[in-house]
């Protein structure tokens, strides 16, 4: 806590998801440099690295992509701009995990989400109330300039 100003037990899991890169039914060969709107991201490689060809994760701040091995995980602050670049050939397969810190009310996303909703519905004064609620909870609040 000391370090990083969060507590350990404070950190919960928000979301997971498993990529599927590569030639198949409805995978993707990468993902676009982004951000995740979570405290942290956890890559986890499932696929062997002699199972495909290129891939890797880039990331902006380094300037290169980092390549992992099935079992590795590589950890970053949510904020940070990356991407799931291009396999030449094979299939790639990652889990990702996104935690949260549970002790800080998470209203920007709340609001995101309202905002969301309500330009779903055509209620577009609704959703640029949510949307500019949002930005003042949080002004870097990446999701919101997206949309």
């Amino acid at each position: 806590q000391n370090r990083f100003g969060v507590k350990a037990e404070n950190l919960t899991l928000h979301d997971a998801l498993i990529i599927g890169y590569g030639y198949f039914g409805s995978g993707c060969r990468s993902q676009p440099v982004h951000r995740d709107s979570s405290l942290l991201s956890l890559n986890l490689a499932l696929s062997p690295q002699s199972n495909y060809t290129g891939g890797g994760t880039y990331f902006e701040a380094l300037g290169k992509k980092l390549h992992q091995d099935q079992g590795h995980i590589t950890c970053h602050a949510g904020g940070a701009f990356h991407a799931g670049t291009g396999i030449d050939s094979g299939e790639r397969w990652v889990l990702v995990l996104f935690v949260l810190d549970e002790s800080k009310p998470q209203l920007a996303r709340r609001c995101h989400s309202l905002g969301l909703n309500a330009h779903r519905q055509s209620k577009i004064e609704d959703a640029k109330t949510h949307f500019k609620a949002s930005l003042t909870i949080n002004p870097k609040n990446h999701l919101v300039y997206k949309d």
